[in-house]
């Protein structure tokens, strides 16, 4: 824990400006967003105070001209990943904004001005300057554990982002800085995918998305290049970063979801070192720190070989309703006792839930250790077909039934060696190995090869040899039955779905569930032809099965067609919206030439403006 103390300056900014949020009458936060744009503009002042700057510019316009629509995404644009839970925090549609008083808009204009005076003023960051000593510390312990000097530090905002690349760029870290956020505009960012895309052509490498390759030339810059990434919120999920022990918590989420996706780019498989965790807390402020107390006491979100586990913060659900909570203390509660009085209550409530919680795991991991809950497990890399997606291991067993002896095999890695290439579902650096997945071009080979395969009655005989563990197939030792496999395509105007259909019972007549009958094709197995016949029983329980799955792809249609035909609506109404303003500037115009023609002198002037 890195802490610091800031100037007088800013805790007396941040007491007036927080006193001033939590005010239930002002005209520059929408009735309707005023919860979601309250935690922005909580989160932004936590961060640093050059991020406040530019939502309390937005706030000042907003009020110059309260006519003016206020796109919510003006000033969430500047924190990478709020957009997507925006929804769960807006007001009820019957929120609206308080009638105006132009006294009291006056007023708040001039409040919010003042307080862009003093932000502007601050000219020292404590939290900024404590950076370097951060980084310093961080890299001596890499250098201790034997780990590269890689550090990765996460800001909730932009501007934040871009205020510690310039502290960087005066340091001696200069030059060696990669910027990651949800844009990746930058001239610096866009010169390494050029880049990128150049070293890469015609190789697996590109996959064609430039959202997702300018991501990946990013992180390989980071790799190779760079020793420092200073990333928002975008890079907290669908990077591996494996080959960085350092995390830095530059800004310190209150959603523990957020912080423990953030860790885990570095913490997961394959990393050689502990990853060191680096957080900055503010000692001036209670608040702050008994947040901090919570994450890692409570949620132990820093501790431990697994960190928190899924349970404790599958507890918090999405995690929005804990940011409530704390979004509440930190607009209600002004004294140090309130403070710590509000988070005893939280604490307690937090305790009851997780003790439930865990208690539930304990029993549902005890009696059901099944495949889910190995895949859920963070395992080594030598287990990685055990961690691969249920679809690519489907990929990687039906390559080898298809090319068998033709290539060499390794389960666990889930790699293959056919005609002198190398082929991998997990693809390391420096191996030459290609990325197999369902585009590469031998997989859509095979696949094509699959489809047209006739396929004749067999019975097949499975082996249960206890790993994977099962525990839906346990039942099923010793037993013999009829399954019938099915594949239903179900054309729509917007897509061409294909669905497996499973109808399966056994010799007792007892019908075996769909879900639970896939699951023997994940065992080893042995094949012969079949010559008698196949019971009337078996196509009834397909037909059913085939019933269920349509009357789900019909659901999911009339879903489809309900959000469509909603899109369209509010289209129109944006159209309609439009016209009518057009056709008031219209009505405006037309009074002001009317007007101007009355007061022409001349007869061509008079002619120019009734034309």
């Amino acid at each position: 824990t890195e802490t610091y103390t800031p100037d007088d300056e800013e805790p007396s900014f941040y007491d007036d400006f927080t006193a001033w949020l939590a005010r239930d009458d002002l005209f520059s936060i929408p009735a309707a967003q005023r919860p979601l744009l309250t935690l922005v503009l909580h989160k932004l002042l936590a961060s640093s105070t050059f991020a406040v700057q530019n939502a309390l510019a937005r706030m000042e316009r907003r009020l110059q001209d309260l006519s003016a629509e206020w796109e919510i995404s003006e000033v969430l644009d500047d924190l990478d990943g709020v957009d997507a839970e925006a929804e769960e925090w807006e007001e009820a549609e019957d929120q609206v904004d308080a009638a105006v008083d132009r006294g009291a808009l006056e007023e708040e204009l001039s409040e919010i001005r003042e307080f862009l005076r003093r932000v502007r003023a601050i000219g020292k960051n404590a939290k900024g300057d404590k950076l370097l000593t951060a980084l310093e510390l961080g890299f001596r312990k890499m250098r201790n554990l034997g780990a590269a000097d890689k550090a990765i530090i996460f800001t909730e905002s932009k501007r934040t982002q871009r205020y510690l690349q310039q502290i960087l760029a005066d340091s001696a870290y200069a030059g060696a800085v990669v910027l990651f956020n949800g844009d990746n505009k930058d001239p610096e960012s866009k010169a390494i995918y050029t880049s990128w895309l150049a070293q890469n052509q015609g190789s697996d490498r590109i996959s064609g998305s430039p959202t997702a390759d300018i991501r990946a030339a990013l992180v390989d810059y980071f790799k190779h290049s760079a020793k420092i990434m200073i990333a928002t919120e975008a890079a907290a999920e669908g990077v591996n970063l494996q080959f960085c022990s350092l995390v830095i918590n530059y800004d310190l989420p209150w959603n523990p979801q957020r912080i423990e996706q953030r860790i885990g780019r570095c913490h997961r498989y394959g990393q050689k070192f502990d990853v060191v965790v680096i957080n900055f807390l503010n000692t001036k402020n209670r608040a702050d720190e008994r947040v901090y107390e919570l994450l890692q006491q409570k949620l132990k979100l820093f501790d431990g070989v697994f960190g928190a586990s899924d349970e404790v913060l599958g507890a918090l659900g999405s995690g929005v309703d804990f940011e409530r909570r704390i979004l509440g203390i930190y607009q209600t509660c002004r004294t140090r006792s309130e403070i710590d009085e509000a988070f005893g209550q939280l604490q307690l409530e937090l305790d009851e839930t997780i003790a439930q919680t865990m208690a539930k795991a304990q029993r549902t991991v005890l009696e059901n250790l099944d495949e889910e809950v190995r895949q859920r497990l963070k395992m080594r890399e030598s287990e990685a077909i055990a961690i691969r997606s249920s679809q690519e291991r489907a990929l990687y067993f039906l390559t080898k039934h298809l090319l068998d002896n033709q290539a060499t095999w390794n389960d666990k890695s889930g790699a293959f060696t056919y005609q002198g290439d190398i082929y991998r579902l997990l693809v390391e650096e420096g191996t030459g190995a290609h990325a197999y997945r369902i585009q590469h071009p031998l997989a859509q080979r095979l696949i094509e090869q699959a489809k047209s395969l006739r396929l004749e009655p067999a019975e097949v005989q499975f082996w249960y040899t206890g790993t994977p563990v099962i525990g839906a197939l346990k039942d099923l030792i010793g037993s013999s039955g009829w399954m019938q496999v099915e594949v239903l395509t179900r054309r729509s105007t917007h897509e061409t779905e294909e669905i497996i259909v499973v109808g399966a019972l056994t010799d007792d007549g007892s019908v075996v569930l769909p879900d639970v009958a896939q699951k023997l094709f994940q065992l080893p197995a042995k094949a012969r032809p079949l010559a008698i016949s196949i019971p009337d029983q078996l196509q009834a329980i397909t037909d059913f099965q085939r019933g269920i799955v349509q009357d789900e792809a019909q659901q999911r249609q009339q879903s489809y067609f309900s959000t469509e035909i909603d899109k369209l609506d509010l289209w129109a109404e944006d159209l309609k919206n439009g016209l009518e303003l057009r056709i008031k500037e219209l009505e405006v115009l037309i009074k002001e030439t009317k007007k101007a023609s009355m007061l022409a002198i001349t007869l061509e002037d008079k002619l120019m403006f009734q034309k």
